[in-house]
């Protein structure tokens, strides 16, 4: 058997365990029920075999300070009508027909990085249901209303990690019973195996000091740098 070519991924394992090499974000139209962000996270498991986790209900959002004499039921869908129109404008309406762009909103309590103080204080939490609406609502916050907002320029990748506190090239544990196998005909990619996940909280960090061993991951190619003298070109040999 050539070095290169993977075993067979037995799909009865209780539990799966990868290694993070990489984290991309999607939009999918899975079926009737659900539309939206999906989480991509690209690993290899402790066979060698390469796999895909298709996350989905990880929804973006940004934090704001509303007066407090506004009435947060009214604003919000007086908000969902101001983003409507004007992602209505752009053409940009969501592929199952539905108008619905603000999923949550949620007070919390959070605390400015700004100024000599830990003190917290009521903010509001804006779950959307795409990342590409987060900077269009940010700006009628911002311009039409004066509202400051907070962490909406975060990437939805970056975003994921930090919430679930992973990073490229750590082992995730996924338990049985929270995965559903992609059969090779609904695929989106060539890995050995794909899982489509319904809930990101069931994703399972390792510890990095008993997991810190690497992957079998295959080298199928590398990079050379070059120096380039003058206006020539480039030199391998320097």
């Amino acid at each position: 058997m050539l070095p290169w070519i993977r075993s067979p991924y037995y799909t009865g394992k209780p539990n799966v365990k990868c290694m993070i090499t990489h984290v991309t974000q999607k939009h999918e139209l899975h079926d009737s029920t659900y539309w939206g962000p999906v989480m991509r996270i690209w690993g290899i498991m402790e066979g060698g075999q390469s796999v895909l986790l298709r996350i989905r209900n990880f929804m973006p959002y940004f934090y704001t300070i509303i007066p407090p004499d506004i009435n947060i039921v009214e604003f919000r869908k007086q908000l969902d009508r101001d983003l409507t129109d004007k992602l209505t404008k752009r053409h940009v309406v969501p592929p199952d027909g539905k108008n619905k762009y603000i999923f949550n909103v949620e007070a919390v309590q959070k605390t400015i990085l700004m100024g000599f103080h830990c003190k917290k204080q009521l903010m509001y939490k804006i779950t959307l249901t795409a990342t590409g609406q987060i900077r269009p609502l940010m700006d009628l916050l911002e311009k039409r209303y004066n509202f400051p907002t907070f962490e909406g320029t975060i990437a939805y990748t970056m975003r994921f990690m930090i919430d679930h506190k992973i990073a490229c090239c750590q082992w995730i544990n996924i338990p049985e019973g929270e995965r559903y196998i992609v059969p090779k005909n609904k695929r989106v990619s060539k890995c050995d195996c794909e899982l489509l996940i319904k809930f990101s909280s069931v994703l399972e960090p390792l510890s990095t000091v008993e997991h810190s061993y690497v992957a079998p991951i295959r080298i199928m190619s590398f990079d050379i740098e070059c120096c380039k003298i003058g206006r020539g070109f480039v030199i391998p040999e320097l």
